[in-house]
């Protein structure tokens, strides 16, 4: 009998489909790679230094302050519009890029109109006559434009060597006093924008897109003839006029 041979089966060859597959998942999580690294390293670029780096804050700082009354002896001209170093003051981010950029202070209750308010009417108790020359913070400032402290200073138009200082804390007034000084002041306009409207105001120039800020003023500034805000940042301190 003649053996009957049996063909080999020849192996079939390596599809190339597999190794094409793997090396495009490895091209497309490169490129998702790159994305990302670009997005997070183009939006760092837009934060000012030590701002949303590392970030894992999700929800607004919140600020809870114990404010103390200030043993004021002397009120001079320039004081409404300049401010002394404030000490552990709060830095507020102007246009917050999240939620962990905004800030919220429990007892920031008043506006600056809203601390005029309250302070005008113990000022004509003190003098009938008399007229504001500046108001400013003494705490931290929301974005709002309220404060947990404002110190509101009234002066008599004609000749008087004291000027009479008002405190206010929350929304309430804690200290009312007459020291020296020649603080001075204008009447004041019939209509003016408020000191959140000042913030406001500033937060739209472009070049205090990234600027924080920690103290707010509304004074009357004589050189210029007019009232002003003005507020303190950290490059700076930034005046608007009415």
């Amino acid at each position: 009998m003649k053996k009957v041979s049996t063909p080999k089966l020849k192996r079939p060859q390596n599809s190339l489909l597999p190794k094409i597959f793997i090396v495009l998942v490895a091209i497309f999580a490169l490129i998702g790679l790159v994305i990302l690294t670009v997005n997070y390293f183009g939006d760092s670029a837009k934060r000012p230094i030590g701002r949303g780096k590392f970030k894992e804050l999700t929800k607004p700082r919140v600020i809870n302050e114990q404010l103390l009354i200030p043993d004021t002896q002397k009120i001079i001209e320039i004081e409404g519009r300049s401010f002394a170093p404030i000490e552990n003051k709060v830095e507020v981010p102007l246009v917050p890029l999240d939620a962990g950029d905004e800030v919220v202070v429990p007892q920031a209750k008043l506006t600056i109109k809203g601390a005029y308010e309250l302070a005008n009417k113990k000022a004509l108790s003190w003098s009938a006559g008399a007229e504001l020359s500046f108001i400013k913070s003494l705490g931290t400032v929301t974005l709002e434009g309220k404060s947990s402290q404002w110190q509101a200073v009234f002066f008599i138009p004609k000749g008087s060597s004291k000027s009479y200082e008002i405190i206010i804390q929350e929304d309430k007034i804690v200290s009312a006093k007459a020291v020296s000084g020649n603080a001075v002041g204008e009447e004041l306009p019939g209509t003016w924008f408020d000191s959140g409207e000042a913030l406001k105001r500033l937060a739209e120039m472009p070049q205090f897109e990234d600027c924080t800020i920690y103290a707010i003023g509304f004074a009357y500034d004589t050189d210029g003839k007019k009232w002003r805000y003005a507020v303190a940042t950290n490059l700076g301190i930034t005046s608007l006029e009415l």
